[in-house]
């Protein structure tokens, strides 16, 4: 053995990765900048891109009514989560033992947005497009072609994305070290 290395056990120390490194890093990204973008949108920030600016009067009221539903339950989703996400965060940054469950909770709840927001599109908004541009005489194969791939592409990404982060909160040794393992060990940071 050499001299240098240092093999006794230590019971206060981790065994294998801990702390905000490697692929808990993203989540850390994601602690940061989900509630920030999450309450610029709650707050309006965002809403010029779904601005009418004079379309009103050129519109159906029905089209401009089942954009202003989906925006709104859009919203009313956005404010719970956004709460949710900033409890996560705390916990996240406070290294808390119930971090792994809650964001677990987080990655669910998220999902459930996208499938919600998916089937409002396929209710409210796309039924009000496809009549205003059959009136107008456009062609809308493409268009909803391209749209509707899009909208599950979306989901898809959503659900893949968070089956891989739901697993890797529930067997990451760097998780368990960096989480789970200082309420086992009384530790209170």
């Amino acid at each position: 053995m050499d001299k240098y290395i240092d093999t006794t056990y230590k019971p206060n120390e981790p065994i294998g990765p801990s702390g905000f490194s490697g692929w808990l890093i993203i989540p850390l990204l994601v602690m940061i900048f989900s509630p920030i973008l999450n309450i610029a949108d709650l707050s309006g920030l965002f809403d010029f891109m779904y601005g009418m600016n004079g379309m009103n009067q050129i519109l159906p009221q029905s089209f401009i009514e089942s954009l202003e539903t989906s925006l709104t339950l859009s919203k009313m989703m956005l404010f719970p989560y956004t709460i949710f996400t900033l409890f996560v965060a705390k916990l996240f940054f406070t290294k808390d033992y119930r971090l792994p469950r809650m964001y677990q909770y987080l990655i669910i709840a998220n999902v459930c947005i996208v499938i919600v927001e998916t089937v409002s599109y396929f209710i409210y908004f796309r039924p009000e497009w496809e009549q205003l541009l059959t009136d107008i005489n456009f062609s809308t194969d493409y268009f909803f072609k391209t749209i509707d791939s899009q909208v599950f592409k979306n989901l898809l990404q959503v659900l893949i994305s968070g089956i891989i982060w739901y697993a890797y909160f529930n067997k990451s040794i760097r998780v368990k070290n960096t989480f789970v393992r200082n309420q086992e060990l009384g530790i209170d940071l």
